[in-house]
């Protein structure tokens, strides 16, 4: 597991003493993680750094499952201006003078702030999902709600490529503080939380091209009358209905995504979500919904144990995403607990994937036309099988199973 350090400074000594006035007891827990050092898996960094476009109303980028053709884009672009170096855990900027663009300053700005937070405060990037509650505007995906449901965070993130975050702060950064400040001062953000938050803080997130990633907090304070029904109630949607938009997309016509997507409904509609705790997902017979070892098949998979989809992005390059099995099991049981303790450990390793792809797309039969790929392939009722040689597999601490896989990956 390659992990990415992140330096974590106050902006300065008045924003320090801010969020200790406003925010005593988070002001420990804050100091506490810049005391012991922040280190979070590169895998978490790397999914963190696209949350920024869960926050359009253009459909295409709702949720995980709706940037699914853009993926390879968004990280690839990320990846032309910034290297990363397991060794020394640095993330760079490839360059000492950067024309910058917008989307690559969001995605360093979430990368940061949401990295932190989560390393404090012990989430996923389940945590972070868009979600919509009855009675509430959205609540977006930089809101999350810690475990034991005391509080109730949004982060304001900000990022830059600067030419040396070490000395004096860039003009950049300094401007990014001041729109920060400007934040309480917004109608609408009081508004959106309709109820308020625990705590607003304000990340601003720097690279450059030799030192570690630079993290400056910010304070924008504002007031909170959530309770803790309502704060579990935000972290449950929040979880289920990220895995939701995985599932969707493994399989968007699936029983499951379908009785999980009622069972969600019914969750945003209910004050109390524990009325519905232990209350399982059910087939038509009333029986617990599992995915048997036969069904498994049907699906794209890493050893039987990570069921997801294989799906071609070009006529050379497709990217696979999955869950673990178990992650299924848990959702289908409906205990709350489970599902909102879940965390599985970050990693990327090489794995091969058995891939089960539909013959009735078009873009599925471009990119096994390949005169090489075809003598690989079994088909079988309208659908082709074959392997991958070992491919770089991320896996983040939500469960999420990410890989791209090229045309000449293709080996059984």
């Amino acid at each position: 597991m390659g992990l990415v350090k992140i330096e974590v400074e106050y902006y300065n000594k008045e924003e320090e003493s801010l969020i200790e006035t406003n925010y005593p007891e988070e002001f420990k827990i804050i100091n506490e993680s810049i005391k012991n050092g922040v280190r979070v898996p590169f895998e978490d960094f790397k999914v963190y750094s696209q949350f920024h476009h869960q926050n359009s109303e253009i459909s295409e980028f709702r949720n995980f499952g709706n940037i699914r053709n853009q993926v390879a884009d968004l990280w690839g672009s990320l990846n032309v201006y910034t290297k990363y170096s397991e060794n020394d855990e640095k993330f760079n900027s490839k360059y000492s003078h950067n024309n910058e663009q917008t989307g690559i300053s969001e995605s360093i700005g979430c990368a940061g702030i949401l990295s932190f937070l989560s390393f404090t405060y012990g989430l996923t990037d389940a945590d972070w999902q868009r979600i919509k509650i009855q009675g509430h505007k959205d609540f977006d995906f930089n809101s999350a709600v810690i475990s034991d449901f005391s509080k109730m965070i949004v982060a304001e993130a900000k990022g830059s490529i600067v030419a040396d975050s070490s000395g004096n702060k860039d003009q950049k950064i300094v401007l990014h503080k001041s729109k920060i400040k400007e934040k309480k001062k917004n109608e609408s953000l009081k508004k959106k939380y309709s109820n308020g938050v625990d705590l607003l803080i304000g990340g601003i997130t720097a690279i450059d091209p030799k030192n570690h990633v630079k993290l400056w907090l910010v304070d924008p304070p504002i007031e909170s009358n959530l309770n803790s029904s309502q704060r579990r109630k935000i972290k449950l949607i929040k979880r289920l209905s990220y895995y939701n938009s995985i599932f969707k997309f493994i399989s968007k016509r699936s029983y499951f995504s379908i009785t999980l997507t009622n069972r969600i409904s019914a969750l945003s509609m209910v004050e109390d979500v524990l009325q519905l705790d232990e209350l399982t997902l059910t087939n038509s017979s009333g029986k617990q919904l599992f995915i048997t070892d036969q069904a498994i098949g049907n699906y794209s998979n890493i050893e039987k144990s990570i069921i997801g989809k294989f799906h071609p992005i070009s006529d050379e390059l497709a990217v696979f995403i999955g869950l673990p099995l178990e992650l299924f099991e848990i959702i289908s049981g409906q205990k709350q607990g489970e599902i909102l303790n879940y965390k599985t450990r970050s990693n990327t390793s090489s794995r091969v994937i058995s891939c089960r792809i539909s013959l009735s797309k078009d873009r599925n039969r471009r990119f096994i036309g390949n005169s090489e790929i075809q003598k690989f392939l079994e088909k079988k009722d309208g659908y082709a099988s074959f392997q991958t040689k070992p491919v770089e597999v991320l896996q983040s601490s939500s469960g999420l199973n990410f890989a791209f896989i090229y045309s000449n990956q293709i080996l059984q």
